[in-house]
C-alpha cells in the first residue's frame, strides 16, 4: 500500500487534488492510501482528513495574523503525521506560505515532495526560489511561462497544463443552462462572484450590495445570481444579505456550490480576483474584476508585487483585456459603471470573448491531473 499525503488549504486547491486522486485511482485504486489536510469535498473521495482546512483559507497579512495559532497548530499536527504515518510522497497544492514550511519539514525527513501549482515568483520576485528549492523536489507548473523562471535553480520543473482547461471542457457555451432557473433568453443576468474566503466576503458584500442597488435603479429587470461557496458555512451570512435586497425589489438568487453554472448563465460577471477570473474566461462570459483587502495588506503588497495586473487573464495576455477595480476603486459607483458599460456594449463583450479564445490557445490542451498523477506514480513506484 502506497501512502500519498496531500496538503490543501483552499477550495480551489481541493478541486485540483480531487482530480489528481481520481486519476490515481484509475491506475491503482486498491493500492493507494490518501490522507492529509483538506476540506469536506476531499473527504468524500476516500481521503483521510488529518486537518480540516475549511477555516484556514485566508489571504492578506492581517488575515493570516488572525489565523496564526490555527495555522501553527495545523502545521504541528501534519509534522507529527509525517513522522507517525510516513508517506511515500507529499503533494503540496498551492497555499504557498503554509506549504513551503510543510515541504521543508518533509524534505528534512527525506520524503519526496511535489509542489502542484508553482508559487507565484512572477508576482513576488525570484527571491522565493531558494525557499522553494528547500521545500520541493519537483514543481508542477500550471502556467506555461513559469518554467523559464526556474532555469537558474536546481528544481525539476514541468508544465503540466492548466487544470481548469480539463475541468471546464464541458462549460464552453451558454446553451441549456438558463432553462434550469426558467430564465428567458431576453433576460439580462449579472453573475456575482464575491470570493470564497470569509475575509473576502466581509469586505466585498457591503460594496456589492450597494453596487446591485445602483444597477437595479438603472434597470429593474436585471436578475442577479450570487455564488456561495458553501451553504453550511455561508447561509447565515448570505440569507439576510439577500433578504435585504429582495425587500428593495431586487431579483436575486444565491446559488451554492455551483459557480460554473452561474458563470454560464450570466451575460456579464462581476468577479473577485483569483482563480474565478480564469474560470470565467474559459467558460466564455465577459467580466469585470474587483478586489478589496485590508489597507495594511494592500500597502505591503503594493511594495512587493512586481506585476502590472492582478487577474490571470490580463497577466497571461500581458495586456489589459478586462477591467480591474482594486481597493478604493472597488466602490459601488465605479463597479456599477464598469458592469453597465460592458453589459450594454456588444463590441466590448465580443472583444473579451476573442481574448478568451487566445487564453485557451496559450494554455493548450494538456490534462494537468493526468500529468501530475503520472509524476506521482513515477516517484512512488
Amino acid at each position: 500500500m502506497k501512502k500519498i499525503m496531500f496538503s490543501v488549504g483552499e477550495p480551489s486547491g481541493e478541486m485540483l487534488a480531487i482530480e489528481v486522486i481520481k486519476k490515481l485511482k484509475n491506475y491503482k485504486d486498491d493500492e493507494l492510501y490518501f490522507f492529509g489536510m483538506g476540506g469536506k469535498n476531499l473527504q468524500s473521495h476516500s481521503f483521510k482528513l488529518i486537518v480540516n482546512s475549511t477555516d484556514l483559507a485566508v489571504i492578506g497579512f492581517i488575515e493570516v495574523f488572525n489565523k496564526w495559532f490555527s495555522l501553527k497548530k495545523a502545521l504541528k499536527k501534519l509534522h507529527y503525521e509525517l513522522i507517525r504515518n510516513r508517506p511515500d510522497i507529499l503533494i503540496l497544492v498551492d497555499y504557498v506560505e503554509f506549504n513551503l514550511r510543510l515541504g521543508q519539514i518533509a524534505k528534512s525527513l527525506g520524503i519526496p515532495v511535489i509542489f502542484y501549482v508553482s508559487p507565484q515568483i512572477w508576482a513576488w520576485g525570484k527571491k522565493r526560489i531558494k525557499r522553494i528549492e528547500n521545500a520541493a523536489d519537483k514543481i508542477a507548473c500550471i502556467l506555461p511561462f513559469e518554467v523559464d523562471l526556474y532555469k537558474s535553480s536546481n528544481i525539476n520543473v514541468t508544465y503540466v497544463g492548466h487544470p481548469l482547461v480539463e475541468i471546464l471542457s464541458s462549460f464552453t457555451t451558454h446553451s441549456g443552462y438558463r432553462d434550469k432557473l426558467k430564465f428567458s433568453s431576453n433576460d439580462k443576468i449579472i453573475g456575482v462572484l464575491p470570493g470564497s474566503r470569509l475575509s473576502e466576503l466581509a469586505r466585498h458584500l457591503p460594496v456589492l450590495k450597494e453596487t446591485i442597488l445602483r444597477l437595479y435603479k438603472f434597470d429593474k429587470k436585471i436578475i442577479f445570481l450570487l455564488a456561495g461557496a458553501s451553504k453550511s458555512l455561508l447561509s447565515n451570512i448570505l440569507t439576510p444579505w439577500k433578504y435585504d435586497l429582495e425587500q428593495k425589489g431586487v431579483k436575486i438568487e444565491v446559488i451554492y456550490e455551483n459557480t460554473y453554472e452561474i458563470i454560464a448563465k450570466s451575460n456579464v460577471v462581476a468577479v473577485a480576483s483569483g482563480t474565478a477570473t480564469l474560470e470565467t474566461a474559459l467558460i466564455g462570459t465577459p467580466m469585470v474584476v474587483f478586489y478589496k483587502t485590508s489597507n495594511i495588506s494592500y500597502f505591503v503588497l503594493k511594495k512587493i508585487i512586481t506585476v502590472k495586473y492582478i487577474s490571470l487573464v490580463n497577466i497571461l495576455l500581458n495586456r489589459r483585456s478586462i477591467a480591474e477595480l482594486i481597493q478604493n476603486n472597488a466602490n459601488p459607483v465605479s463597479l456599477s459603471n464598469a458592469i453597465l458599460d460592458l453589459l450594454n456594449s456588444d463590441q466590448k463583450q465580443n472583444k473579451q470573448l476573442s481574448d478568451f479564445a487566445e487564453i485557451r490557445n496559450i494554455l493548450g490542451k494538456k490534462s494537468a491531473s493526468e500529468t501530475v498523477s503520472k509524476l506521482i506514480l513515477n516517484i512512488v513506484n
